[in-house]
């Protein structure tokens, strides 16, 4: 993973630049995972997606698979999907209004 370009966000999240990556995203999902339960044993969840927030939310909603993509083209329906308090600064009154 050390070939892409890193941003951290907090103290247990990351973000990484795939764009020009050789190995298809899914399969540095499966391995990021793997290694970090081999080498670490701690949970990790991976979310794929065209931006961060996407991304962000995806790995959110990433269940038992403990990783998921959405592609540009599914990223209105996959958005629709979610309640409107899952976006970032959005609360009860904005939802309801």
């Amino acid at each position: 993973m050390q070939d892409h370009a890193r941003e951290p966000e907090g103290l247990a999240g990351a973000f990484f630049d795939l764009r020009g990556a050789i190995e298809e995203p899914e399969a540095l999902a499966v391995r990021l995972l793997q290694t970090v339960a081999c080498e670490l044993g701690l949970p990790l969840r991976v979310g794929i997606g065209p931006g961060k927030l996407v991304a962000r939310l995806a790995a959110e909603e990433a269940g038992a698979a403990r990783w998921r993509r959405v592609r540009p083209a599914d990223v209105s329906g996959f958005l629709a999907s979610l309640p409107l308090e899952r976006l970032p600064h959005v609360g009860p009154k904005t939802a309801a209004a």
